[in-house]
C-alpha cells in the first residue's frame, strides 16, 4: 500500500496583496507630504538672497497688430484702434525712443508685413522692433 502524497503545490506565498498595499502606502505618503509642504511654505516667509535684483517692468512699446478680416482685408491696429498704414509713422513719431512691437495674424501676406516694415523704417525707428505671431483660434 502506498502512502498518502499531497498534491504538488507552490510553497512560496502570494506577494501580490502585499505589493498592492505597499504601493498604496507610497502614494498616500507622497500626497500627504505634498499637501503638508504646500501648507507650511509661504512666499513672504522665504529668505531673500542678498544679491537678488528687483525685476524691472518692461517699458511700454508702440504696439501694432495686423489682423486679416474677410470684410476689410489686412487692417493694422494701434492697440485696439484701427489705423491706416500711412499713420504708422505718425504713431511712432509720438515717442520714437519706445521699442516697436508688431503682431500679425498668420494669414497676413508677407507683402503687407513689408509695407509695415517700410512704414516703421520711414519713421526713423532707431530702437528694436519685436515681431510676434498672433495665436490662431482653433
Amino acid at each position: 500500500m502506498k502512502g498518502y502524497e499531497p498534491p504538488p503545490s507552490n510553497d512560496s506565498p502570494d506577494l501580490t496583496p502585499m505589493i498592492d498595499v505597499v504601493f498604496l502606502l507610497i502614494v498616500f505618503f507622497m500626497v500627504v507630504a505634498n499637501k503638508i509642504s504646500e501648507r507650511y511654505m509661504k512666499l513672504e516667509d522665504m529668505p531673500v538672497a542678498k544679491n537678488a535684483k528687483l525685476v524691472e517692468t518692461p517699458e511700454p512699446s508702440n504696439m501694432f497688430t495686423i489682423k486679416d478680416s474677410p470684410e476689410l482685408g489686412q487692417v493694422p491696429y494701434d492697440g485696439e484702434r484701427p489705423i491706416d498704414f500711412s499713420s504708422i509713422p505718425k504713431v511712432i513719431a509720438r515717442d520714437p525712443n519706445k521699442p516697436t512691437t508688431v503682431r500679425a495674424d498668420g494669414s497676413v501676406p508677407q507683402s503687407v508685413m513689408f509695407d509695415v516694415y517700410r512704414a516703421i523704417g520711414g519713421a526713423s525707428q532707431k530702437s528694436k522692433v519685436v515681431i510676434n505671431a498672433l495665436e490662431r483660434p482653433e
